[in-house]
């Protein structure tokens, strides 16, 4: 798939509070998710560590953007003793989907870190070897972004931010030195991994003291070699009158052997490290005046898929977003449009 080019909005969508299912599962916390184009759904996954669960949505976005959520289905543990914290979805072989769970490392009470295959009624299949060096995920920073090739030759993932060998979190002043994961999911070939460097953490006013973060909570596949890397990161300042917002954007990457860093313990310290080179797509800063004024400061955007095509046949991009269970915070969709570029002959 062609990169996508001057993404236009077409609507946006607050999901009301809903529960669904004989469990009465809470539709809240959405991480992950995946449009499933030939059975015309959107598949979620929730990250509430007492709800693991796949829901099931139908999602419209023409005349009007909405959400219907249709299904809930638990996630049953990967580890009998370990809860789960999905975060990625993506679509496996036989019908069956890959989640990732961000976790905590060397804790047994802990939820379980890791990339599984599940059924689609939530069953668990089997874990997925990964390379030594994850060992270092630091606690619910792992695994967020999970995506499938389309022709389903390779499987990413990406950590929200750097593991613990490789350096610190994302500051004001420097971004998080993380991984994106490329896997073979049939195992025949070996894992290969880049390093990405996340953009800092914003400056709401300068000169005023702020905390914040920024990391990398989904990857979205085109192509074996291509992907779109959705950053988010969020700023709280300190003292009266202090504000707090989000800032969410896309950049595209190109899979760059120049970046690999394949089977190494730890980047920290390396010279010259080479990260894989960004072009942005999207700084969904930029249409604010064109979504609902609940959502002015933008809101936690971890969720990102392809969704379904409009009569004008332009592609659809989903961007969806973990409300945390709380109060202040919603469950928004926000849909934007791009024209495929016809390929010259």
């Amino acid at each position: 798939m062609q990169v996508p080019q001057a993404l236009e909005f077409v609507g946006s969508y607050i999901l009301p509070e809903t529960r669904l299912g004989e469990m009465s599962t809470v539709i809240a916390e959405i991480s992950g998710a995946w449009y499933d184009a030939e059975r015309k759904e959107l598949l979620t996954v929730i990250d509430r560590r007492d709800q693991s669960a796949l829901i099931t949505m139908q999602v419209s976005v023409e005349p009007e953007v909405r959400l219907t959520p249709v299904r809930a289905v638990r996630v049953e543990r990967a580890l009998a003793q370990r809860t789960l914290d999905l975060e990625g979805l993506a679509p496996a072989g036989q019908g069956h989907l890959f989640i990732s769970s961000e976790g905590e490392v060397g804790n047994p009470e802990a939820p379980s870190p890791g990339i599984f295959e599940y059924t689609r009624e939530g069953q668990f299949v089997r874990s997925l070897p990964l390379p030594s060096a994850y060992v270092g995920l630091r606690s619910n920073l792992g695994f967020e972004g999970l995506s499938a090739a389309p022709d389903g030759t390779r499987l990413f993932a990406a950590a929200e931010s750097s593991l613990r060998q490789d350096g610190e979190p994302a500051t004001q002043q420097l971004g998080a030195l993380t991984r994106i994961l490329s896997l073979d999911p049939t195992g025949r070939t070996r894992p290969r991994e880049y390093a990405y460097r996340t953009e800092t953490v914003p400056t709401l006013t300068p000169g005023l003291e702020a905390k914040g973060d920024n990391g990398v909570p989904e990857v979205l596949a085109l192509g074996p070699a291509d992907l779109l890397v959705l950053e988010r990161a969020y700023v709280e300042e300190r003292g009266n009158g202090g504000r707090s917002a989000n800032a969410v954007r896309v950049f595209h990457v190109h899979l760059d052997s120049t970046a690999e860093v394949s089977g190494r313990w730890s980047l920290a310290g390396a010279s010259p490290l080479t990260t894989l080179r960004k072009t942005l797509v999207l700084d969904l800063g930029s249409i604010t005046s064109k979504l609902p004024p609940r959502l002015a400061n933008l809101e936690n955007f971890e969720a990102m898929s392809f969704g379904p095509t409009l009569a004008d046949g332009r592609r659809t991009l989903l961007l969806l977003s973990d409300n945390n269970c709380s109060d202040t915070q919603v469950t928004a969709l926000v849909v934007l449009a791009f024209r495929t570029p016809t390929p010259r002959h």
